[in-house]
C-alpha cells in the first residue's frame, strides 16, 4: 500500500512541529516507497534532511508567510483571507493532490487534521472516493480558538470527514469519549496520547537535593498560567540564597520570547532546540513545566487536548510540574500516573508552597523519575504502539 502523508507545513529548521514531531519516527520505520509526503501549506519551498529521504511536494503561497497573515489579521481584509484560506485555496489545491494522487498511485492518504488540512481533504475525499486516515491532535469541533479563526468552515468539514474516514487516531482517550458523547462519532479511534515516546534509553536522571533549574520548550499558550508560575518561583527566590535561586529556562521561538516577563531576573531566554538534543538537554533539569488554560472559553481545549511536548518531557526521565485545572487532560495524566508535581492553581502563593514542598521531598520526585521510565518503556513505548498505528493505517 502506497500512502499520501498531508500535513500543514514544516517546522523552523532542526525543529519539528505538530505532525511531524508526532509522527516522523514511525513515518521513518516506513520503506520510503511506500510513503508519499505533501505539506499544503507552507511558505518557503525547502526541503530538509528528513524530507529529502522521501517523494515530497509542497505547495507554497505567499499569503501563508507569517507576516501577510499578520497584517491580513489586523486589517479589514481579516475576513477575505479566512474565506480565500478555506475555500478558495483548497478548490485550486485539489486538482493538484489529485494529479498527485494519480502520479503517485496512491492508495490511501493520511491526513494530520489541520484548519489548513481539512477543507483540502474534504474536497479531495468528494471527488475521488479514496480512503483516508485522520489524525486529530487539536480539537476543531468546540475549541474557541478554532471557532475565532475559522468559525464554521472547519466544523462542517470536519464533522463530514469524522463520518467517512476508514480509520482515525485521537490526542486522547478523553477527547474520543467527549466525540462519542457529543456527535456519536469515533467509536473505533485509536489513542495515541500524542504519538508515543522516541525513546528506550533514558539515562540515569540525577535528582538533586536542591531544585535550581526549570526548563520549558515549545509555543506557549495564554499568559496567565506561566504569569502565575513565574511569580511564584519569584516567591520562592525571595526566600533562597543567591547562590540557591531557582532559573526558569524558556525554549521557546523569537516570537514567544516577546512575553517572557522581563520584570523576572530568573528567567532565561534559551531559544529553540533542534529535536535530536531535546533529551540530552532535558534531562540536566531538575524539573519541566507544562501547563493547560484554566480560562472558561478554553475549557474544552483542556479537557480532550493533549500536549506533544509531554512525550519529549517524559524522555528525559526528569520529574513534571502539571499546571492546569483539576479536569485538564496533563492533570488527570500526572495523577494517575504520578510524574511529578500536578498544581492546580493560580495562586501564586499555594503554587509556591507546593514547589516548597516537593524540593523537600527528594524520595518522591526520585520515584516520580522511576515512574516515567517505566511508562517510557511500556504504555508509550514506540514497540507497544507502532503495530496497532501501522495496522490501522494500512487498512482499507
Amino acid at each position: 500500500m502506497k500512502l499520501l502523508f498531508i500535513f500543514p507545513r514544516l517546522g523552523q529548521k532542526g525543529v519539528d512541529t505538530g505532525s511531524t514531531v508526532v509522527f516522523k519516527k514511525f513515518i521513518d520505520q516506513l520503506p520510503n516507497e511506500e510513503i508519499v509526503l505533501l505539506s499544503v501549506s507552507d511558505y518557503r519551498q525547502r526541503k530538509t534532511d528528513w524530507t529529502s529521504k522521501y517523494r515530497y511536494y509542497s505547495f507554497y503561497f505567499f499569503l501563508f508567510h507569517p507576516l501577510v497573515i499578520k497584517v491580513f489579521k489586523k486589517t479589514f481584509f481579516r475576513s477575505f483571507f479566512f474565506i480565500f484560506e478555506r475555500t478558495i485555496y483548497p478548490y485550486f489545491v485539489n486538482k493538484k493532490i489529485t494529479k498527485i494522487i494519480r502520479i503517485e498511485k496512491i492508495d490511501k492518504l493520511w491526513v494530520y487534521a489541520s484548519p489548513d488540512t481539512i477543507p483540502v481533504l474534504k474536497r479531495v475525499f468528494k471527488k475521488k472516493r479514496i480512503p483516508y486516515h485522520l489524525s486529530i491532535h487539536d480539537d476543531m469541533l468546540e475549541n474557541d480558538y478554532f471557532k475565532n479563526k475559522c468559525s464554521k468552515y472547519i466544523k462542517k468539514d470536519l464533522l463530514f470527514l469524522l463520518k467517512n474516514y476508514s480509520s482515525c487516531d485521537l490526542i486522547s482517550h478523553y477527547m474520543k469519549e467527549y466525540y462519542i458523547q457529543k456527535y456519536n462519532l469515533c467509536h473505533d479511534a485509536f489513542n495515541i496520547w500524542s504519538g508515543f515516546t522516541q525513546t528506550n534509553n533514558i539515562g540515569q536522571v540525577q535528582i538533586n537535593k536542591k531544585i535550581k533549574k526549570i526548563a520549558y520548550i515549545g509555543s506557549m499558550g495564554r499568559q496567565e498560567e506561566p504569569e502565575a508560575f513565574w511569580q511564584a518561583i519569584d516567591i520562592i527566590n525571595k526566600g533562597k540564597s543567591e547562590q540557591d535561586k531557582i532559573e526558569i529556562h524558556y525554549y521557546v521561538n523569537v516570537l514567544n520570547k516577546k512575553r517572557l516577563n522581563k520584570k523576572y531576573t530568573n528567567i532565561i531566554y534559551k531559544g529553540l532546540i533542534p529535536n535530536k538534543e531535546v533529551q540530552s538537554i532535558l534531562a540536566n533539569y531538575d524539573l519541566l513545566y507544562l501547563t493547560m488554560s484554566f480560562a472558561p472559553d478554553w475549557a474544552i481545549v483542556s479537557k480532550v487536548s493533549f500536549p506533544s511536548k509531554t512525550m519529549a518531557y517524559l524522555e528525559s526521565g526528569v520529574p513534571i510540574i502539571t499546571h492546569g485545572p483539576d479536569y485538564s487532560t496533563i492533570i488527570k495524566f500526572a495523577k494517575k500516573y504520578k510524574i511529578g508535581l500536578p498544581v492546580c492553581t493560580l495562586d501564586s502563593n499555594k503554587f509556591a508552597n507546593s514547589v516548597l514542598e516537593y524540593e523537600k521531598n527528594i524520595q518522591l520526585r526520585k520515584k516520580h523519575s522511576e515512574n516515567i521510565k517505566n511508562l517510557v518503556n511500556s504504555e508509550l513505548s514506540f514497540n507497544k504502539k507502532f503495530p496497532t498505528l501501522k495496522q490501522l493505517i494500512y487498512s482499507k
